[in-house]
């Protein structure tokens, strides 16, 4: 089973296919920058309690992106940051994408009507960022899982070649991307 999502406006969809799905880790992270991106995006209503955002952790060779791709927008927090992605049309947040020899893909899933769909969840992230009271934790889960599984996956997606590819960038192009302030 596939993982899909699409936009507010519906422009822009994109997926997880089914091996992603199986493999990927279902986060909630509170770290600062994912709650400013989310804010700034309109969203902050639809943070968890504590202020964490709602992630999909997959390798990025596991997603498509389809509809109007030029509706794509990369804007980063700081020079070095995530490569935040989102929509022009309706700034609804795609995911945070960590390009490099590990790559990584947290798919943003506050465009899920139904979050269950993505498991239970398996790494608390940024917990020392999370706001005070709200039930929020105190200390992170699963890191370490977590770096174990991107470490074995990364090793199996440059043997098979799908650590290449990547729905973000078009014919290995890297994207201007726009650096926007806390």
């Amino acid at each position: 089973m596939s993982l899909d999502f699409a936009c507010a406006c519906g422009t822009v969809r994109w997926s997880v296919d089914a091996a992603g799905a199986r493999s990927g880790t279902h986060t909630i992270c509170y770290c600062r920058d994912c709650r400013a991106w989310a804010r700034s995006l309109g969203i902050g209503d639809q943070l968890v309690p504590g202020g964490g955002l709602r992630l999909f952790i997959t390798q990025p060779g596991h997603m498509e992106v389809t509809g109007d791709t030029s509706a794509l927008v990369c804007t980063r927090l700081s020079p070095k940051g995530l490569e935040r992605w989102s929509t022009a049309c309706c700034n609804t947040p795609v995911a945070s994408h960590v390009p490099g020899w590990a790559p990584m893909a947290g798919v943003t899933a506050a465009s899920l009507p139904d979050p269950s769909v993505l498991g239970p969840v398996r790494l608390i992230y940024g917990a020392k960022g999370a706001l005070p009271g709200h039930d929020a934790p105190t200390r992170n889960r699963g890191v370490k899982r977590l770096m174990i599984r991107l470490l074995f996956s990364s090793l199996w997606g440059h043997v098979t070649g799908r650590s290449r590819r990547t729905p973000f960038y078009r014919d290995g192009a890297r994207p201007s991307t726009a650096t926007a302030h806390r």
